[in-house]
């Protein structure tokens, strides 16, 4: 094969200047409209997500009103599913509505029932993951969509609980201070002073209080 002579690859690092900064100005338009359509995207997604959220919660509210506060247990294993309890929706019934829901989609909602690497299928963590979903909602009145994360939200929220052991502090009564200073082992003298002390908090101009000594007569 005939080389060529004199023959140079017209590259970033040896393209003219102007060539350059042309293709990097259309390559970063290209990539802004991109970002804009998607941005515009996000914000009507959001503004669908508000409005999904605030048309659930009346019905929400009714079976919470009902006495609804949990879901019924799925199958284990082949066995059947527990029967619900009387504060329970049916977890059949829910699962049989969301697979529905996903097969009649336009265009349908698709989960691979194929275990993966963690030993569940992208199906039933879907599912599992709604369901959670619909459990912390009867508690909260409110759908979400990341119940681990909400519930963690709700717990930094909530109001701290008092610690255990912690009781009410009584009000201090004459006996409750007088027993309490002579378990502290003062001496004699050391309640004496404590109690000169008080007799001195205790005196105005018109009254002077003090500790007095007084001799018992011998019997």
């Amino acid at each position: 094969m005939k080389k060529l002579r004199n023959v140079r690859l017209l590259s970033a690092t040896n393209a003219p200047a102007s060539s350059v900064n042309e293709n990097a100005t259309v390559a970063l338009h290209l990539d802004l409209e991109q970002f804009v359509g998607l941005a515009v995207d996000y914000n009507v997604a959001m503004n669908k997500v508000e409005s999904y959220k605030m048309a659930m919660k009346p019905y929400l509210a009714r079976y919470i009103a009902a006495g609804y506060t949990s879901i019924s247990n799925g199958a284990k294993g082949k066995g059947q599913p527990p029967k619900p309890k009387a504060n329970e929706l049916s977890y059949v019934e829910i699962k049989g509505l969301f697979d529905d829901k996903c097969v009649n989609s336009n265009p349908p909602i698709e989960y691979s029932k194929e275990a993966a690497a963690s030993g569940k299928s992208p199906y039933s963590n879907a599912l599992g993951q709604f369901i959670q979903n619909f459990k912390l909602a009867l508690q909260t009145g409110e759908w979400g969509n990341n119940s681990s994360r909400d519930k963690k939200n709700l717990e930094t929220t909530a109001e701290p609980k008092e610690k255990r052991g912690s009781k009410e502090r009584k009000p201090a009564t004459v006996d409750s201070v007088s027993k309490s200073l002579l378990e502290k082992g003062l001496t004699t003298q050391q309640l004496l002073d404590v109690l000169d002390k008080v007799c001195k908090e205790c005196s105005c101009d018109a009254w002077t209080y003090r500790v007095v000594k007084t001799d018992h007569p011998k019997k």
